[in-house]
């Protein structure tokens, strides 16, 4: 066996490795991969969300909404009422998008299990409530503004730790009870925001490649693994990366170097097979 071959026959032993990792851990590794220190660019300017209306007329209902295309996820986690608290903020951060207004997507992740997908997620806009001008979280798994008193609440807020005189008003009565998450959890739990121009890129990305597979959960997989192979997946920005990461330097290191593994194999397998092509024609 020529030296390249058996180069090659190693990279690929690594690659393999690396596809391992993503596969049996697939939350793990994308969370370690899409999670960067520093804070997010500001909300933009721009029209306010009519709140109580788009939000009170979601018609809730139990089940998952695995669909990725944004559209799709739109119809069955805001028209239909299906998802959980992710799926119906990307679903409502589509409509949001088309619409010009700004957003961001916002991640409460707990220390110890957002690795195993544990946290809840919140959107992030102006509002039209009240204030005109106000920005504000927005619970679209309660189907509620949380407030401080009668303040709605903001990033600054669940950074701060578990919220004073806490409460929600409730525009819809339908949503299920996230009071939880906004209580003494936020102590061992870290704010972690994905601004509105990535989410709208990966929007993009998704909507130009989608061919369908058949299983909506596989297509999840797949074709976030895709965004994130080729750099589409958002960005979660995270002032606190040390506290977060806190004990997982080895699972960070490897999950980081395992995707620049995958990357790398889009340019250094082709290589490899020209070379071998080039190699049999000069025998030739």
């Amino acid at each position: 066996m020529s030296p390249r071959r058996k180069w090659l026959l190693a990279y690929l032993g690594l690659v393999g490795l690396a596809l391992t990792t993503a596969a049996l851990r697939p939350v793990a590794f994308q969370k370690i991969n899409s999670i960067r220190a520093g804070s997010p660019p500001p909300l933009a300017a721009g029209e306010a969300l009519d709140v109580a209306a788009v939000v009170g007329a979601i018609p809730y209902r139990e089940g998952a909404a695995w669909s990725v295309l944004p559209a799709e996820k739109y119809r069955m986690t805001i028209e239909r009422g299906l998802g959980n608290c992710s799926q119906k903020t990307f679903g409502l951060a589509w409509r949001l998008d088309r619409e010009a207004k700004p957003f961001q997507v916002v991640h409460m992740l707990p220390i110890d299990s957002f690795l195993r997908g544990g946290g809840h997620t919140v959107l992030r806009a102006r509002i039209d409530w009240r204030d005109p001008e106000a920005i504000a979280i927005v619970d679209l798994r309660e189907g509620a503004l949380p407030l401080s008193g009668d303040r709605p609440i903001d990033v600054a807020d669940l950074a701060a730790g578990p919220i004073e005189s806490f409460g929600f008003a409730q525009l819809n009565p339908g949503g299920e009870d996230s009071s939880r998450y906004y209580g003494p959890p936020l102590e061992q739990a870290v704010v972690g925001v994905i601004p509105g121009e990535e989410v709208s890129r990966y929007f993009r990305f998704l909507e130009s490649v989608y061919v369908p597979l058949g299983s909506a959960r596989l297509e999840k997989l797949g074709y976030d693994g895709l965004a994130m192979l080729l750099g589409f997946f958002p960005t979660i920005h995270v002032d606190d990366t040390a506290r977060l990461l806190e004990g997982r330097a080895l699972e960070t290191a490897w999950s980081r170097g395992a995707l620049w593994i995958l990357r790398s194999a889009l340019v250094i397998v082709p290589l490899f097979v020209l070379l071998e092509l080039f190699a049999r024609r000069a025998r030739a």
